[in-house]
């Protein structure tokens, strides 16, 4: 299994076919799924200490991964197995996903993407490389940009209507947010510690996290989403 990113839900797409088939079929129920909760009110999944403040926008720009107990993205190596056990039908990816108007990313999260068999089709996406050697999957909405993280971001967003996901990886994550130029961290704390690995943050950041939203899920893991519209360096 090659090494991965625990960006997001991507991480249980590419965990084996069968993991990529669960997430190509959310994606596909993104409707269906986006009605139920709308009925419901809720997560399916979510259970008492659910609490959600409406106060981001759906035109924002977001930062959303997933991270271990004791704050690792992966593994020293890249992996994210301590995340297999957990079906991505447990989560909101696919109600996530259909607010997704473009994706910004730096090039290792780019490579792996393509190489995992790429999924966000046509959706615009900002690549941050000085490299113009990296392939571009038919159908795919492809750009480079050699411009500092911060400025790449506001750039992209102001040309997108719906909401952009900074995609990873720790590095972009953290000069984004340095930078002032993220407005939502959505982090889902897995019920696992592996004492060692890639920290989500590359370096100290200490802008404001305003805390919004909280869901809990039945199988121990909590969703955390703060604003962090403030945000300078």
């Amino acid at each position: 299994m090659r090494p991965k990113l625990a960006t997001r839900w991507v991480v249980w797409a590419i965990a084996g076919e069968k993991g990529k088939d669960r997430l190509l079929q959310a994606v596909a129920q993104v409707s269906a799924l986006r009605f139920a909760r709308a009925v419901a009110g809720r997560s399916d999944n979510a259970v008492a200490g659910d609490r959600r403040i409406p106060s981001v926008s759906d035109s924002d720009v977001v930062a959303s991964l997933a991270i271990t107990l004791d704050g690792y993205v992966c593994r020293e190596d890249g992996s994210v197995d301590y995340l297999e056990k957990y079906p991505i039908e447990e989560f909101d990816f696919a109600d996530f996903v259909d607010g997704i108007g473009a994706l910004i990313m730096g090039s290792t999260s780019y490579v792996q993407a393509v190489e995992w068999g790429w999924m966000w089709g046509d959706r615009p996406t900002m690549v941050l490389t000085t490299r113009r050697d990296l392939p571009i999957p038919d159908g795919a909405d492809i750009r480079f940009s050699s411009m500092p993280t911060p400025q790449a971001i506001r750039t992209f967003s102001a040309k997108t209507p719906m909401r952009l996901w900074v995609f990873g990886g720790g590095r972009v994550i953290t000069d984004g947010l340095r930078g002032g130029a993220i407005d939502t961290l959505d982090v889902t704390v897995m019920p696992e510690a592996i004492g060692s690995g890639i920290p989500l943050f590359a370096e100290a950041y200490d802008g404001p996290l305003k805390l919004v939203e909280t869901t809990a899920y039945a199988n121990g893991a909590v969703r955390l989403v703060y604003d962090t519209r403030n945000a300078t360096q």
